[in-house]
């Protein structure tokens, strides 16, 4: 299975400025313009991409050229991953990006932390939380969104938008929780699923929701809606650095019993026309970004 990030459905709902969808790996990835134009190169899905792990993963990349990828970078989901060893032989980049903290049912029934286990009982003192459907609450969810995106400064092309939205409100998988503070929506959290492995995918907070702990209990609410799925994905630091001290990994940890790892692969398919992209870009090519010309 290819997990909920790689169904062909989602990875459409994140195309835009002339992106296009195509298979790898019993997934699919994005088919993305060349930053100066003249080409396409290819790459996983935000925030990484789903495959299905018993897939051989020599399968696609020739697909790819042949359709004028000249480039291919992958984030595999840590749950749903071709194998390491291959893709660490293979690919011309293979580096360890980010920790990622789950629940692992067979490691052991959910146990938080003692902290996590305070703030959890302090949060449902003042919060309720309860199971919606995102077309109802969608005017709520964009501003707590709009909101999360001025907090951490989240860049225009990092952003997502509303035919993303779309299709989260119309996936029968996906769970939406909100927390109410006072009877108002204090904060969302959203969660995709395969019946498998779930993933904690998007969330957001009001000030009042912060202030409430409403992450404590909406967290612990998610983790019992999800008790079938054998894996669940709590994700790990925000943005690019592994960072274990950040307020957001730690507060991750706490709902956690086990760790994965996921690695940034990067293929070299066209090595003309690769390097002719990272001519045209003036990116130094041992800056370690891969692909180096998107390294701006």
């Amino acid at each position: 299975m290819s997990g909920p990030y790689g169904r062909r459905s989602y990875v459409e709902s994140l195309t835009r400025d002339g992106c296009r969808v195509a298979p790898l790996w019993g997934g699919h990835v994005l088919l993305r313009p060349l930053p100066a134009g003249g080409g396409i190169d290819a790459a996983s899905a935000y925030p990484m991409g789903g495959f299905d792990a018993t897939v051989d993963p020599a399968e696609g990349r020739e697909t790819l050229r042949a359709a004028g990828a000249v480039a291919l970078s992958v984030v595999a989901d840590p749950l749903n991953a071709p194998d390491a060893a291959w893709l660490a032989a293979h690919a011309d980049l293979h580096r360890r990006l980010k920790t990622h903290y789950v629940v692992d049912r067979a490691a052991g029934p959910f146990a938080p932390s003692r902290h996590h286990r305070y703030e959890i009982r302090r949060a449902q003192r003042q919060v309720t939380v309860d199971r919606v459907a995102l077309p109802q609450v969608m005017a709520r969810w964009e501003e707590l969104y709009g909101q999360l995106v001025v907090r951490h400064r989240i860049q225009a092309g990092a952003r997502l938008g509303t035919p993303h939205f779309a299709a989260l409100a119309t996936d029968p998988q996906a769970l939406v929780l909100a927390a109410r503070v006072a009877g108002e929506i204090a904060a969302v959290s959203i969660w995709l699923s395969d019946g498998e492995v779930a993933h904690n995918h998007l969330g957001a907070s009001s000030e009042a929701g912060y202030a409430a702990g409403a992450g404590y209990a909406l967290y612990a609410a998610a983790i019992e809606a999800l008790s079938g799925c054998r894996v669940l994905d709590l994700g790990g630091a925000p943005g690019l650095a592994d960072d274990p001290s950040h307020g957001l990994a730690r507060f991750k940890r706490g709902f956690a019993n086990a760790e994965r790892a996921t690695w940034l692969s990067g293929f070299i398919l066209d090595r003309a026309g690769y390097d002719a992209a990272v001519a045209v870009s003036g990116v130094d090519p041992s800056s370690g970004y891969f692909p180096a010309y998107r390294g701006r």
